[in-house]
């Protein structure tokens, strides 16, 4: 969402997700469930948001291939007040090719409803090319290209991007996994702003690391930090913003 603000504050993440996978027969297998998103700030209570998101999948599963379909609601509320409502169809080629690389495929149409931005509304196409390579047992890359355009009900919001993204992770011998990643996107807009009077261009650069300790089976605790610059060639679109996170997470 492009929410932000020039004040520094700290917040309380809550984020669960409640999952029920069953097989059908060998190949196929089905999965519903449900994800609670909420985060409290301590100051900025005009920005706290809540995410409510079912969802439902269906896998055929057959080594090497796996192929998924996925469907998404989600409903984004922001400081207790309906904000954005989507619906995500999603479907996902796995392939392993050459021994131990995986290829990942994805297409993912979805439609947004804004309930205060409503020139926004519109829907989105959205494909992602990903390669993961295990260098070792210890280490794993991933790189991935995505390609993304959105149609909204006022052309001035219709935009194109693509974007990069690389992720390393390393498993120490501590028991202890370190994740590093960096994100690059271009946005370009379709047509030039009506208020600003300039065809908008956005470039993004979002790098991230975290050190992850598995505490027990079901519990660990993490520690990291983002990094965000946005530039734009609309000056009042530019800002940064760096996150600490600490984090546990406990699972079923």
């Amino acid at each position: 969402m492009n929410i932000y603000s020039n004040e520094n504050d700290s917040a309380a993440i809550f984020n669960a997700i409640f999952k029920y996978t069953t097989r059908l027969n060998d190949q196929w297998h089905f999965s519903m469930g449900h994800r609670q998103y909420l985060m409290k700030y301590q100051s900025l209570d005009d920005y706290d948001l809540m995410q409510m998101s079912p969802f439902l999948s269906i896998q055929y599963r057959r080594f090497p291939f796996t192929l998924a379909f996925n469907y998404k609601p989600c409903t984004d509320m922001v400081n207790n007040a309906s904000y954005l409502t989507k619906h995500r169809f999603n479907t996902i080629i796995k392939q392993k090719i050459w021994d131990e690389i995986d290829l990942i495929l994805s297409y993912e149409y979805s439609t947004e409803e804004y309930d205060i931005f409503p020139l926004n509304d519109g829907h989105r196409n959205n494909f992602t090319m990903k390669l993961k390579y295990p260098f070792s047992k210890r280490i794993i890359f991933s790189s991935s290209m995505t390609c993304q355009d959105k149609h909204a009900s006022h052309a001035a919001s219709n935009y194109c991007l693509i974007q990069g993204e690389m992720r390393l992770t390393v498993n120490t011998p501590m028991d202890v996994k370190i994740e590093l990643t960096s994100k690059h996107h271009r946005k370009t807009y379709d047509f030039s702003d009506p208020v600003y009077g300039a065809k908008r261009i956005d470039k993004r650069l979002n790098t991230g690391f975290s050190l992850i300790k598995q505490i027990n089976r079901n519990v660990s605790v993490s520690l990291g930090g983002i990094f965000l610059y946005n530039d734009s060639n609309v000056n009042v679109f530019d800002y940064h913003r760096q996150i600490s996170l600490v984090t546990m997470h406990f699972s079923l």
